[in-house]
């Protein structure tokens, strides 16, 4: 089309029309030839997003190669850009795609979930009678403390004693003084979570430990129970 146009204007303007004529025409057919290009592929494809990238000019995502952690763009000029993380970036829910947000929100009934996390991340709210020593609340029942994933493939921290009222910042909830003298954390994160308890003095006994209970339910749903200890730590 370029050579065309630079034709007709060393010939004169009596060739201006015909090359105009052809030039439009050339269009027309360049953009049949892209239309029927862009149609061989499926939709979504990175076939079908190059051609469309070449018909529009602009870049165009091939979202059919879209995963959590992978981002496939097609360019302009017949290219492929592909973005790789080395954690979720994404979450497929109700149909799309959406960025992962592990931040913490309270939902109505007092329970507490990340936004959007790539697994589902749920955790208790306010429940219980606080216990008045350690060796109490180890003698209390166990309660769900954290549970990440959902139906047959699920994990489920729990938590000998009551939980308070969680203070919620950003990716972390704080259970203040859930046992005399400590305070239960979570931190969401985008692959899971992570659970500590912070003292806020040293204990007395060099063996102290506090066991919470851990639920692994696996595909076909069969539950088995598994026990987590939290020790300290000589700093």
């Amino acid at each position: 089309m370029l050579l065309i146009a630079e034709v007709a204007l060393a010939a004169g303007t009596a060739s201006t029309a015909t090359a105009t004529t052809a030039k439009g025409t050339a269009g027309a057919e360049g953009q049949t030839s892209a239309a029927a290009q862009t149609a061989k592929y499926p939709t979504g494809s990175k076939g079908w997003a190059i051609a469309q990238a070449k018909r529009t000019g602009k870049k165009v995502v091939a979202s059919d190669e879209t995963t959590a952690t992978s981002h496939t763009v097609a360019n302009t000029n017949g290219t492929l850009t592909t973005e790789l993380t080395s954690g979720p970036e994404r979450v497929w829910r109700n149909g799309k795609w959406r960025k992962v947000d592990v931040a913490l929100t309270k939902d109505p009934d007092g329970t507490v979930r990340s936004k959007e996390h790539p697994h589902g991340l749920h955790l208790a709210g306010k429940g219980g009678t606080k216990a008045k020593s350690l060796k109490a609340a180890q003698q209390s029942p166990a309660r769900d403390l954290v549970t990440l994933g959902s139906g047959d493939s699920s994990v489920t921290l729990q938590w000998k004693g009551a939980l308070p009222e969680p203070e919620l910042n950003g990716t972390r909830a704080r259970y203040h003084d859930a046992i005399p003298g400590a305070d239960v954390i979570v931190e969401a994160t985008r692959t899971g979570f992570e659970q500590f308890v912070e003292l806020a003095e040293k204990p007395t006994a060099t063996d102290f430990t506090y066991t919470l209970p851990l639920e692994v339910i696996s595909i076909g749903g069969s539950s088995r129970p598994c026990k987590s200890e939290v020790q300290t730590q000589a700093r």
